[in-house]
């Protein structure tokens, strides 16, 4: 990383919470001494069904966008009722980033854990705002695994709902427009720290997808 950062190329980054907060401090470092910016690309934003959906919003179909909410079930650890502070922060940093992406740099964020204790929360929620954005939601709480986001608009909706394959890791799902499938096609996804290294057909076009996400931004950490 130093020397890619020496030589005054920028950094694209794939962020997960198993990185760290000593991860995000040197990285702070590298910026500073080299001034290069530094990208991050999660997962989520460059899977083919979000993709769908962020053309849909950008084009007018759903009107002027008013709201994004994301839904989403974690198992607790142990069959535990309760969600972890740390399964929390992991589902959240995905799904905030993924909201940003295409709702707006948004300022204002509210948080509310109810029903829990020290060992953990089973409600999470947080609000995301800002001036002349879309109002975001983000809600996390304990039952079997699933995900979705739904982006409601002035004259309509579509919802997006995704599930991870626990051996592959490949995202699937599906895509629906004021309750009517889009696509018919299920969409997959490779973990994303598997893209650089895939020489697949589907590998190169989610590698594609990326490089098409990182030309595009003008966001820095």
């Amino acid at each position: 990383t130093k020397q890619i950062a020496t030589d005054g190329r920028s950094i694209v980054l794939l962020p997960c919470a198993a990185q760290g907060s000593a991860f995000v401090y040197e990285l702070t470092l590298v910026h500073d001494d080299n001034r290069v910016p530094l990208i991050p690309v999660p997962g989520l934003s460059v899977h083919p069904l979000v993709e769908q959906l962020r053309m849909v919003i950008a084009d007018g179909s759903l009107g002027t966008l008013v709201l994004l909410r994301i839904e989403r079930t974690v198992r607790g650890l142990n069959n535990s009722p309760l969600l972890t502070r740390k399964q929390i922060d992991a589902a959240l940093l995905e799904d905030a980033a993924l909201l940003r992406s295409l709702g707006g740099n948004y300022d204002r964020v509210t948080a509310v854990h109810s029903g829990g204790n020290d060992d953990g929360v089973s409600l999470a929620t947080v609000t995301l705002g800002g001036a002349d954005l879309a109002e975001a939601t983000w809600t996390a709480r304990t039952g079997e695994p699933s995900w979705a986001l739904t982006a409601t608009g002035s004259a309509g909706a579509a919802t997006l709902s995704l599930s991870r394959d626990p051996v592959t890791q490949t995202l699937s799902g599906s895509l629906a427009i004021n309750g009517t499938a889009a696509s018919d096609d299920v969409a997959e996804q490779q973990s994303a720290s598997s893209i650089l290294n895939d020489g697949s057909q589907q590998g190169r076009a989610q590698l594609d997808a990326v490089v098409q996400l990182v030309a595009g931004s003008t966001s820095d950490w």
